[in-house]
């Protein structure tokens, strides 16, 4: 779902699609990424940062206290469950300017040194973080950089998507693109 809400965000945001592909196009040319040339696509990393921070594929994480703790002014007991929303904590304003916003460019190396840990989690935190977080980061960025090369998604008009939570962040009904050669 995470490259559905990806293609979404761009669809809706044609001037960082066009920078993008730019970028895409400067560094790769016409030959197929490489593990080795991923950090300098640069807008390409900051484009999947902000896609899962605005759709987090897990959008709620729910933990079972494992003894009595106290967590600020909240006494929690043994055996409580807990749930933390990637969600909500990803549309923090303390955390974030214009927080319902794509906004990519947030993502350079100082806004990520001074966030609070667990400010973003979309994969999780701790010692049950997400085992295939490294796998799907590369994953994705091969995947995208190959696909928003050569190719630029409109959405078709008319469309109410809306967040649909289940066990993973879905949209309420499918999001129906248009795919044009770029």
């Amino acid at each position: 779902m995470l490259l559905a809400w990806t293609f979404y965000l761009l669809a809706q945001h044609p001037g960082f699609d066009r920078e993008l592909r730019g970028q895409l196009c400067h560094v790769l040319g016409d030959r197929q990424p490489e593990l080795a040339q991923l950090p300098e696509l640069t807008l390409l990393d900051q484009l999947i940062h902000e896609s899962l921070r605005l759709y987090p594929p897990a959008w709620s994480i729910g933990r079972r206290a494992i003894e009595d703790v106290q967590i600020g002014s909240a006494e929690i007991s043994k055996g409580s469950l807990l749930v933390v929303s990637p969600w909500t904590m990803h549309r923090s304003e303390r955390f974030y300017a214009h927080p319902t916003e794509m906004r990519p460019e947030r993502w350079t190396e100082a806004f990520r040194r001074q966030l609070p840990k667990y400010a973003y989690f979309p994969f999780g935190g701790g010692p049950r973080q997400c085992i295939g977080e490294g796998f799907a980061w590369m994953e994705l960025k091969l995947l995208l950089a190959v696909l928003l090369r050569d190719w630029r998604v409109e959405l078709i008009p008319g469309q109410n998507i809306r967040p649909k939570p289940a066990i993973t962040l879905r949209s309420n009904h499918p999001i129906r693109v248009v795919v044009h050669r770029a």
